[in-house]
């Protein structure tokens, strides 16, 4: 459902029914998995620290978890760092990050857009604003998210973030 390259040159992937998390190596065409008990939805990659965000259905809830990604390219054994469905109905469709660390979390749910910080406060991004069922979300540039809604009303978003290389992500 989801993939991701690193600065090494790695494509991350997941997807439903795989309880792995998946790391290609484009230039010799192999393939490495790592096990991990979810149904996941959702890959990132936070340059700035060299780590790996998967996100889906963990332990029969919706939650993100975050991976080191050691100098050969293999994960350590990751730990838990937002349980989204505490919080939020729906589930994790897409994840993106602004320079500063700031994730921004796509959702089916009515709250379709999160936006949660590395101290792990979190809120709806632009609330009201964007329909229910984002499912994909990348940035354009340095400075337009582009949203894709799914649904009754299809449709693609952009939005100006103003500047996500040095403030992070605008909204609130």
């Amino acid at each position: 459902l989801d993939l991701v390259f690193d600065t090494i040159g790695y494509l991350w992937v997941v997807g439903l029914d795989s309880d792995q998390i998946h790391r290609f190596n484009v230039s010799n065409k192999s393939e490495t998995q790592f096990p991990f008990a979810g149904q996941f939805r959702s890959v990132a990659f936070f340059e700035n620290n060299n780590e790996l965000y998967v996100a889906g259905d963990i332990g029969g809830t919706q939650q993100i978890w975050k991976f080191a990604i050691d100098g050969s390219g293999n994960l350590d054994a990751g730990t838990l760092y937002f349980d989204f469905g505490s919080y939020y109905d729906g589930d994790i469709n897409s994840m993106i990050f602004a320079d500063n660390g700031e994730l921004l979390i796509a959702t089916s749910a009515e709250e379709s857009l999160i936006r949660l910080k590395p101290d792990g406060t979190h809120a709806t991004l632009y609330p009201g604003m964007i329909k229910e069922g984002a499912f994909g979300l990348t940035w354009r540039d340095d400075e337009i998210a582009i949203v894709t809604i799914t649904g009754d009303e299809n449709s693609i978003n952009f939005l100006d973030m103003f500047d996500r290389r040095r403030a992070g992500i605008f909204g609130f």
